[in-house]
């Protein structure tokens, strides 16, 4: 097998050294860096105008050079931006292009081809005259969009999707107005109404559904037993916002003692950490006897 390979490789050579008037092709093609750059401008520009977009770079040939799915777009985005793409490409004009000539001729054969679409938003790149490829990026552009937000959980801190849930309870206090967001919001009115099951189906109407009265009774029991825990159960099974401070120690625990060193000596260590804006904080405990303990913390912005 190797030496017929090398035979017609050798044939090949000496019929294109032969002939004179034998020539290859040469023409510019999208190199990497600058499909990925076409792509991320595409995507940051339409980000920055309020679009969550997903990007398509097509090379000559109509092949995927670059295809990038932008933050927070739905999974349609990515196919339906590569097709519109590859009509630009096929076609060697804007994808809008298309669509107008199958209103005009419903039955343009082109339409019967699996990559075209009849849709706005791709062009062809092009060096001059010469196609070298398409770009598009595809987003729900619509004037008349509606976003429904359905949330059964308060607030603990301000997290990001706290931060969401303030603006939805902003909205619904008249404080903001939005008209594309309708906001179902399941939550108790009070903190009295935790200890009446009757009330909880006002915090989520699928209990007894997709999840119990016993579930729910149990993190009540817990929130009660276990303070550290109390603002997390209030917020996210009940939706009543909890800000503030939990209590861990009585008063006398909290006293300042003499001033002691724990050097060496063995040692619990708790940590608490960030992903955000946030302290983070460090907890050392010292085991001294008779049911005394030595505490060190160190907290961090």
């Amino acid at each position: 097998m190797k030496k017929i390979a090398i035979i017609a490789g050798l044939s090949l050579a000496g019929v294109l050294a032969g002939s004179a008037n034998a020539q290859l092709i040469t023409h510019k093609d999208l190199s990497l860096p600058t499909a990925v750059t076409i792509a991320q401008t595409a995507v940051q520009t339409c980000k920055a105008q309020g679009y969550l977009v997903s990007a398509n770079v097509l090379g000559r040939s109509g092949e995927v050079i670059v295809a990038m799915r932008g933050d927070d777009t739905g999974p349609h985005t990515l196919e339906n931006s590569f097709k519109k793409a590859w009509t630009a490409r096929a076609t060697r004009a804007p994808s809008v292009n298309f669509a107008n000539t199958l209103k005009q001729n419903p039955t343009a054969g082109a339409r019967s081809l699996s990559n075209m679409v009849p849709a706005q938003g791709a062009l062809p790149i092009m060096v001059g005259e010469d196609v070298i490829g398409a770009i598009e990026q595809g987003a729900s552009k619509l004037d008349d969009y509606v976003i429904v937000a359905i949330s059964s959980e308060g607030t603990v801190r301000n997290g990001s999707g706290d931060t969401i849930k303030m603006e939805l309870a902003d909205i619904l206090k008249g404080e903001y107005i939005n008209p594309h967001v309708s906001v179902w919001h399941y939550k108790l009115d009070n903190l009295e109404e935790v200890a009446d099951p009757a009330t909880w189906p006002k915090a989520n109407p699928n209990i007894g559904l997709t999840v119990s009265y016993e579930t729910y009774q149990r993190d009540v029991e817990r929130a009660e037993a276990a303070p550290a825990s109390r603002n997390d159960i209030l917020a996210k099974r009940f939706g009543i916002p909890m800000e503030g401070f939990t209590y861990f120690f009585t008063y006398e625990e909290t006293l300042p003692h003499r001033r002691q060193e724990f050097w060496k000596m063995p040692c619990a260590m708790g940590a608490d950490l960030s992903q955000g804006d946030d302290f983070t904080a460090f907890t050392f405990l010292f085991p001294l006897g008779n049911d005394a303990f030595g505490v060190k913390t160190r907290s961090y912005i």
